[in-house]
């Protein structure tokens, strides 16, 4: 692998932050001073407005900007350490809700713990997360702004969850934990798709 080659297409920047430079040469292992940052807010969603109890998250699992500029978010309504619901919202360009999808259960657009986002390089979105029925396992699939099906067991079991997706070299690599080969270790995975 490349040195620096590998970047997440799943990096979201809600607010820009520059520092401002100083009079003397800083080092590594200066911090920074509070007053010479700046913050700029984009916008916010959940905020105090006039929806913002159709919008208040309880524990976002990711965040993406797909290249449409439009806002995807995975959350878990039941916090952390509690199962569900769970729902996949998506947000336009300027933070307005245009769909929410799923709710807690292992049929069609029924979410089990979702906790990943990727977008491939031709636009189409892929969750990843734990999947129940019928065994616990590891697991891939479409993720749409109507659906998410996961479709893609990956050697897991027990204990399994937090998946990491990057798309490197024409592939979607993953990386996850598990526990059924004896002991909870952490695998990775490349899936052509």
């Amino acid at each position: 692998m490349r040195a620096g080659a590998v970047r997440s297409h799943s990096l979201v920047l809600l607010a820009s932050v520059a520092a401002c430079q100083g009079a003397h040469q800083k080092s590594e292992t200066d911090t920074p001073d509070p007053d010479s940052l700046a913050v700029t807010l984009d916008f916010a969603i959940g905020a105090e407005s006039a929806d913002s109890a159709a919008h208040s998250f309880v524990f976002i699992r990711d965040l993406h900007i797909a290249r449409d500029g439009r806002l995807w978010v995975l959350e878990d309504q039941g916090g952390i350490g509690h199962n569900g619901p769970h729902r996949l919202l998506v947000f336009d360009t300027l933070g307005g809700l245009v769909q929410v999808v799923g709710r807690s259960g292992d049929g069609p657009g029924e979410f089990r713990i979702p906790i990943r986002i990727a977008e491939l390089p031709d636009g189409r979105m892929v969750g990843a997360g734990r999947k129940y029925v019928p065994d616990v396992r590891m697991a891939l699939g479409p993720l749409t702004p109507e659906t998410y099906t996961p479709v893609l067991e990956l050697p897991s079991g027990g204990d399994t969850s937090y998946p990491g997706l990057v798309w490197y070299d024409g592939l979607l690599w993953v990386s996850y934990y598990a526990s059924h080969e004896g002991k909870t270790s952490i695998y990775f995975a490349k899936v052509k798709l």
